[in-house]
């Protein structure tokens, strides 16, 4: 998380124009005619055409910062620690906070590529961790922001003015539905520089036309602002099974989803991103047919470790820092790291869920800055980790041997095409303790029944193991226009994707996490 003197969400006076000296946050709100109607996972005629990927923890372009580090609203707000997509000229920009206090980094990927992140529920508090220095009992813990930018790159550019006017649009969906329903206020962006004479000269209205923010801040092609989940507190419904709207305690415990959208005058929607707050002791339940949450820079269940912060393979690799997924006893990890040195997360995710990294290409060098104290010249500098574990839980449990032996599967694949194609060696796992008598017993094979991997560490419910791109360097095809494999340096340049997937007996897959390497 990134720390900030941050004076940054809307402080809502009774004069809705004032703002003091460190809050920017004057938001306009008037519910007075706003009617609430409930629309559970609502619908729409936009069109979604492969979306860009979301990078994590990113710096917003120049155009939508004041040039020292800092956003256009607000005062001291920082432009860095957010979650963006570009497209062409657009650039769309959410992050999650505390108020006045820390950025935060979404802590989970669900398989439709939403972001989740877990924040505190109630009123702002004093909260040196995050670097709150006061509290408010009239703000919750917890705000989001966003922005919206017409005027990225060398152009040709339109205004925010332009881009409406043309039929464009801005939407911003702001759930207020505690439980698991997602039963968003819609907002939509309008230029007005009446009701909002300064900063972007945007409003934002709802399904009826009600404004119902008029304070953003901004310029001619930029539109931010900071909110808060006060501002909705008498919108929100904490007991649904009641006639109206139970309103609750400010910063409510529930799962809250936001989304910002750019829609293009066609109806494409040119850039999505997703957030889900686990506000306090709300949890995201994906549904038992949909894949768990891929925990992000998370630590290994405590079987699947020495008990001293290390894996069970390998001399010191550590069993924090990985990319994981819980669903019942099983857990399915996979990690990217520099070879001998540190472990990397994820840099973007995409609209699937898959995780993007990137790394360098070619062997093995020293790297202070990323822990690699020697080189060498055999092996590449990216290597990639995975660890399945059947005993994770508490309850019944299988071993390796009894999952295997009943059906189940363990598979990996991995990418032998340096190229934007996915051409993978497929490995699925078979528990053989001849072939590899130490660890776990498993030995990875190939769709030919062929051992490649007999090496897995582990123990009778874990198996762990560390691979290398150079191990792949004879069946890697670094010219497909020529006949045959034409084999590469170590450690080439490309796109590979390595996949990791537990499937149980009734061939249901039950955790699958998907990785991108750019290598470069």
């Amino acid at each position: 998380m990134s720390g900030r003197n941050r004076y940054d969400d809307d402080h809502q006076d009774d004069d809705i124009f004032h703002r003091n000296q460190h809050h920017s946050d004057a938001f306009m709100f008037n519910f007075g005619h706003f009617g609430h109607h409930d629309h559970h996972h609502s619908g729409s005629h936009h069109q979604h055409h492969h979306l860009p990927a979301t990078l994590l923890n990113a710096t917003l372009d120049g155009t939508a910062t004041d040039g020292a580090g800092h956003t256009l609203n607000g005062g001291g707000n920082p432009a860095s620690g957010w979650e963006i997509q570009n497209r062409g000229s657009f650039q769309l920009a959410a992050d999650v906070h505390y108020r006045q206090g820390d950025t935060v980094q979404p802590d989970g990927v669900t398989a439709d590529g939403y972001l989740v992140y877990s924040m505190p529920a109630g009123s702002q508090v004093v909260d040196p961790a995050h670097h709150v220095p006061v509290a408010n009992a009239n703000r919750a813990a917890t705000s989001f922001d966003w922005s919206f930018d017409t005027g990225v790159g060398s152009g040709p550019h339109q205004t925010i003015q332009q881009f409406l006017s043309s039929g464009g649009q801005f939407i911003v969906k702001i759930d207020l539905d505690p439980g698991q329903d997602n039963d968003p206020l819609v907002l939509h962006a309008v230029y007005d520089a009446t009701l909002n004479p300064g900063g972007s000269h945007v409003v934002w209205k709802d399904a009826q036309n009600h404004v119902l923010i008029a304070d953003d801040g901004g310029n001619a092609y930029v539109t931010q602002n900071s909110q808060n989940y006060a501002f909705y507190q008498s919108l929100i419904d904490v007991n649904p099974h009641l006639h109206g709207v139970q309103t609750g305690p400010i910063g409510p415990n529930g799962v809250f989803d936001i989304e910002e959208q750019i829609v293009a005058p066609h109806h494409d929607v040119i850039a999505d991103i997703h957030s889900v707050l686990q506000i306090g002791t709300g949890e995201l339940d994906t549904g038992d047919h949909d894949l768990p949450v891929t925990q992000l820079n998370a630590t290994l269940a405590a079987n699947a470790t020495d008990g001293a912060g290390h894996t069970l393979n390998g001399a010191g690799n550590p069993a924090s820092g990985w990319e994981i997924q819980n669903n019942g006893s099983f857990q399915l990890a996979t990690d990217v790291h520099y070879r001998q040195g540190v472990t990397v997360q994820p840099a973007a995710v995409t609209e699937n869920g898959t995780l993007v990294y990137n790394m360098p290409a070619g062997s093995q060098v020293v790297d202070p800055a990323h822990g690699v104290s020697t080189a060498n010249a055999a092996r590449a500098a990216t290597s990639f980790d995975w660890s399945f574990d059947t005993g994770a839980a508490a309850g019944p449990t299988q071993t390796i041997q009894q999952f295997l032996a009943h059906g189940g599967q363990f598979i990996f694949k991995i990418d032998l095409d340096p190229g934007p194609g996915n051409d993978p060696l497929v490995l699925h796992a078979v528990y053989d303790p001849t072939l590899n008598a130490g660890g776990s017993h498993v030995v990875w094979q190939d769709e030919h029944n062929h051992v490649l991997i007999a090496d897995d560490g582990g123990n009778a419910y874990v198996t762990q193991n560390s691979q290398n791109y150079a191990f792949y360097q004879s069946l890697i095809d670094t010219d497909p226009h020529t006949h045959g494999v034409q084999t590469g340096p170590v450690g080439p340049a490309g796109t590979f994707d390595i996949e990791a997937q537990i499937v149980n007996s009734h061939h249901q897959v039950v955790a699958d996490i998907h990785s991108s390497l750019l290598l470069a």
